[in-house]
């Protein structure tokens, strides 16, 4: 590990990994830029070597899979339609979502327990000209804040990921039915296996500087508690490696 951190800082990638956590907003944005660079040639290398992983070319695949999803569900909905990422960090592909959009008929909330994510989304948001995007402070965990927006698009990109306690899962899933208008959508991604689990667990921290624990879940597992909470699935896409599912699923 102390190797790995001393070489790490000629990349800037893994420096940030190490700055940030391994599952940070800010490390993730890193990953979709995916343009190498460090201190050096060697540095710059090492930082092209890391951002080619086949973990973070499957993160790259899954962002497009979720794109394509929410794509799809807004395209589904008329009129005015509300959306909220309960757990956002910068939120930049719910800002290419909204970019490539096109229309004002899209209320769009993005939250979370990072104010300094946030605040970078707010300032990419204004730099690409997009106005109708809310960045705010709030627990994914808070029942009340969803019920009173009355979503007709959930999205969870990540979150669950990192919640290893399966309750606060299918309790997240239950409330995010409860308060989706009916018809309403929840766009979700889970990673399902990872190439190097123990290594990666050893070498990095989260978000907030603790143990990475990473639990891996299956598509099956996953549909069973969507439904049981009523959700209609309605398509589960993949990557190439089958290290993530993002799921589109409907409230009846």
């Amino acid at each position: 590990k102390w190797f790995v951190r001393q070489v790490g800082k000629l990349s800037d990638g893994m420096s940030l990994c190490f700055k940030e956590g391994l599952t940070s907003g800010k490390m993730l944005d890193y990953v979709y830029r995916n343009t190498p660079s460090g201190k050096t040639f060697l540095g710059k290398q090492l930082d092209k070597a890391f951002l080619n992983h086949p973990g973070w070319v499957a993160i790259r695949f899954r962002r497009r899979n979720l794109e394509s999803l929410l794509t799809e569900a807004l395209q589904e909905k008329t009129g005015v339609v509300r959306l909220i990422d309960i757990a956002s960090g910068p939120a930049d592909y719910i800002l290419s979502v909204l970019e490539k959009s096109g229309n004002g008929r899209i209320e769009a909330i993005c939250q979370d327990l990072d104010a300094r994510w946030l605040e970078e989304g707010r300032q990419n948001a204004a730099t690409r000209g997009i106005k109708n995007i809310t960045f705010r402070i709030g627990n994914a965990f808070d029942t009340k804040s969803l019920v009173g927006f009355q979503p007709h698009i959930v999205v969870s990109s990540g979150f669950y990921d990192w919640i290893n306690d399966a309750e606060l899962i299918r309790g997240s899933i239950r409330s995010i039915f409860d308060a989706l208008t009916p018809g309403g959508s929840f766009v979700l991604t889970i990673q399902t296996s990872h190439p190097n689990l123990s290594l990666v667990q050893q070498l990095f921290s989260d978000f907030n500087h603790k143990p990475l624990q990473m639990t891996m879940r299956s598509q099956k597992e996953m549909s069973d508690w969507l439904q049981e909470s009523g959700f209609q699935i309605e398509k589960i896409l993949q990557d190439t490696h089958k290290y993530y599912a993002v799921f589109k699923v409907r409230k009846p």
